[in-house]
């Protein structure tokens, strides 16, 4: 008998989030069920909405893209203000001469402005990840609404 391998997430609940506008700070909740959700009796509307959808979630996921960048810069910059720090303190502090690159990273990971700067980077990439996620999700259900629809019409070619 097989042992299967557990595999430990965050968080399940994928469906519900919320999106927080940081320049007006409004605030949307979003089910991603209801987002994504098509039946017979909605799959027409749907379709005309879909590009619309679309290029909402792509905007979302452009601007949580440039986030993740700047919040890697803002980390970046942290590294480096730790590093002289680090570099200067390990020679003054510590007589070391010549302090080598690994105490120097060492010292660094040790900085607690920097594992917090880490800590949004993190963020930011799971974010980037689950939007990322939701726009692939809208080009499949592009798909899947255009043969749904083709579907449609045979169908009630079919019946006539």
């Amino acid at each position: 008998m097989t042992t299967l391998k557990e595999i430990v997430v965050s968080k399940l609940d994928f469906d519900s989030f919320r999106l927080r506008d940081a320049y007006t700070g409004e605030v949307v909740d979003y089910s991603l069920r209801d987002e994504l959700k098509v039946n017979e009796d909605n799959y027409e509307q749907e379709y005309l909405n879909q590009p619309a959808k679309y290029v909402y979630w792509q905007a979302v996921y452009q601007n949580l893209k440039s986030y993740q960048e700047s919040v890697e810069r803002e980390a970046d910059i942290v590294h480096a203000n730790a590093y002289n720090e680090s570099y200067n303190f390990l020679k003054k502090e510590k007589g070391i001469t010549r302090p080598t690159k690994d105490l120097i990273d060492s010292a660094i990971m040790q900085d607690k402005d920097y594992q917090k700067e880490l800590e949004k980077v993190e963020e930011a990439h799971r974010a980037v990840g689950i939007i990322g996620s939701i726009v692939k999700a809208f080009e499949q259900r592009k798909d899947m609404l255009i043969q749904f629809g083709a579907e449609q019409r045979a169908n009630r070619n079919n019946s006539n």
